[in-house]
């Protein structure tokens, strides 16, 4: 019954050394984001995400670990239990990429067993068919009936610790090589995207809250998500599947939809690479901007912290 998989579920987190969530597009439907972010501060849960296509967890949550494109984890060595919840492969089992033997192992999906993607599998204590934000719920409501005694206990304390001092080297690091970028010879995507973030911080009202990210950056998604640090959930669209091309025309659309029901974005910043930028037909797609005048840009502004370029975005 769904009773028995909550308390399994709630029992193996609260008992566990270092508990670890993977999740990779919960952030499709935003609703499910707090009760996820409430779960991982009541029972200081890891958050991680998995080739994400959607903003899963804020980058400024103090428990977020960090995020992998690429199937590698380098949390799976550490992690005792592992909940798994709206991810299409949590990690590409190769090289000693695979969660400790010993560890406790749930899943929780809409369709768990991947029934389309036949080469997807992971071993798992429980496997659960459920919607992410319902079942999220339960598990905050179980996990906040827990015995005062556990949740204000030195151990647990000592792991929401942890996960602070964990979550600021990780930001510190990202912080560091943003800084040595300034003096590389030559601009990459990081440098780039860091310079896109600051200065919309900058010259928006909302200092970026309401900025809309159009991203289909493919091989630079790492780069884009580390340096742009999203951290409103649905504040970032992504392509899905093999759309390569996706993000001119869809501009144009989610124009027009934000439009019709009075979204209060205030910046739509699309992010595409040459050869996707050929694939999207900008012709036609800058035809449909025109003939619909979605073109409206209130800020124009060049790369800033450098003398390299003045080229406007």
């Amino acid at each position: 019954s769904s009773l028995t998989g909550v308390t399994t579920i709630i029992t193996a987190l609260s008992q566990a050394r270092f508990p670890l969530v993977i999740t990779g597009y919960i952030g499709r439907k935003p609703q499910a984001v707090p009760p996820l972010l409430r779960l991982s501060e009541l029972l200081g849960i890891a958050l991680f995400a998995t080739a994400p296509s959607a903003i899963c967890v804020p980058y400024s949550h103090p428990h977020f670990l960090g995020q992998s494109f690429g199937g590698k984890n380098l949390l799976l060595g550490e992690a005792d239990v592992i909940l798994i919840i709206d991810t299409e492969v949590p990690w590409v089992d190769m090289d000693d990429n695979a969660p400790r033997s010993d560890a406790k192992v749930f899943v929780i999906d809409i369709d768990p067993l991947k029934k389309t993607m036949g080469w997807s599998h992971v071993d798992a204590n429980l496997i659960c068919e459920a919607d992410s934000q319902v079942a999220l719920e339960q598990l905050v409501k179980a996990a906040e009936s827990l015995d005062n005694d556990m949740l204000e206990s030195q151990s647990l304390a000592k792991r929401k610790e942890e996960l602070v001092t964990r979550h600021n080297d990780f930001i510190g690091r990202l912080d560091a090589l943003e800084s040595s970028l300034q003096d590389e010879s030559a601009p990459d995507a990081r440098f780039v995207f860091t310079t896109l973030r600051q200065t919309i911080e900058e010259v928006t009202p909302s200092r970026g809250q309401r900025t809309l990210w159009l991203n289909e950056s493919i091989t630079n998604y790492p780069a884009s998500f580390d340096h742009l640090r999203p951290d409103r959930p649905g504040s970032m669209l992504i392509s899905g599947g093999s759309s390569l091309g996706w993000m001119l025309g869809a501009a144009v659309g989610i124009t027009l939809d934000a439009r019709s029901i009075e979204k209060d974005y205030d910046l739509m910043v699309g992010i595409i690479g040459d050869g996707t930028f050929l694939f999207a037909i900008p012709g036609a797609a800058y035809w449909m901007a025109r003939k619909y005048n979605t073109v409206k840009c209130p800020f124009t502004f060049g790369l800033r912290h450098t003398e390299r370029s003045s080229s406007h975005i």
